[in-house]
């Protein structure tokens, strides 16, 4: 009998030690954050009791659930929460995109309206109504900006 009461003791205790040899919370965070870290730079995590809360920024829904499935396939997760928030990327403005802004500015800080300004190539192109006199300043305040050519095709009032 109490050979018997001994093996179950024992088995007892080995199966209690072996069901807590899972990583600690800080363990699953190091791992956690190393899977975001390659996916996801801008995100973040936090583990309590094996419930990790990922934070932070990406540019699309298709990264926020990558992380969410790469995280819950570590040893030792439970649950994720995933509070990551989906940041559409600024649009990247072409060259010749910025010029035209900076051409329009310059010539409303001229007291010009109804211009019609386009770039192609760094050359710029203006159309619209306006008096001979009226034109030169137009042609003259396009310039101020570091522009390939500037061609005026504005019709005289």
């Amino acid at each position: 009998m109490k050979k018997y009461l001994l093996i179950c003791l024992t088995v007892i205790l080995a199966a209690f030690t072996f069901s807590s040899c899972g990583p600690t919370d800080a363990e699953v965070q190091g791992n956690a954050k190393q899977v975001l870290l390659m996916t996801a730079p801008s995100t973040d995590c936090t583990v309590r009791n094996g419930i990790v809360t990922i934070t932070g920024t990406v540019e699309s829904e298709a990264i926020k659930t990558e992380l969410e499935t790469k995280v819950a396939e570590l040893d030792g997760v439970k649950r994720v929460y995933n509070d990551v928030q989906v940041v559409e990327p600024a649009p990247v403005l072409s060259e010749d995109d910025t010029l035209r802004a900076a051409v329009i500015m310059a010539i409303e800080e001229a007291k010009f309206k109804d211009v019609d300004v386009m770039v192609k190539d760094k050359v710029v192109t203006l159309k619209g109504k306006f008096s001979k006199a009226d034109q030169n300043k137009i042609v003259a305040a396009a310039k101020t900006i570091d522009v390939a050519k500037v061609v005026n095709e504005m019709t005289t009032k």
